[in-house]
C-alpha cells in the first residue's frame, strides 16, 4: 500500500532542521532496505551549506536554459536538510559500464 501511494515531494519545510532523533530513526529504517549485491558499508552524510551549494550548481549546469537552471539551482540550494547515502562499488558490476 505504501509503495503504491508513494509520491515525490518537492515542497520541503525549510523553516527548521530535521531533529537528530528523526534522522537517526530514518537511517535505522534505511538499513533494513534490500541491499543490491551487499554493497556495504553504507555511509550516511548530512551535508553542510558549501556542499549543498556545490551540488545545486552542478545539477543546474546540466540544464541548457539559463532561466530554468537558475530556478533549479535556487530550489536545490534552499533545501536545508540534505542526507546523502553512499555505498561501496561492487567490482565487476556490469551496471557501471552501461
Amino acid at each position: 500500500e505504501a509503495l503504491r501511494n508513494r509520491r515525490t515531494v518537492h515542497n520541503f519545510d525549510n523553516s527548521r532542521d530535521v531533529p537528530d532523533d528523526v534522522l537517526h530513526r530514518a537511517i535505522e529504517a534505511a538499513t533494513y532496505a534490500p541491499n543490491h549485491k551487499m554493497t556495504e558499508p553504507w555511509l550516511f552524510r548530512r551535508l553542510g551549506t558549501d556542499a549543498i551549494e556545490a551540488i545545486a550548481s552542478l545539477n543546474a549546469a546540466s540544464i541548457s536554459d539559463p532561466e530554468k537552471a537558475a530556478k533549479k539551482a535556487k530550489r536545490w540550494a534552499d533545501i536545508r536538510n540534505w542526507l546523502v547515502v553512499t555505498s561501496r562499488i561492487t567490482p565487476g558490476d556490469d551496471l557501471l559500464t552501461r
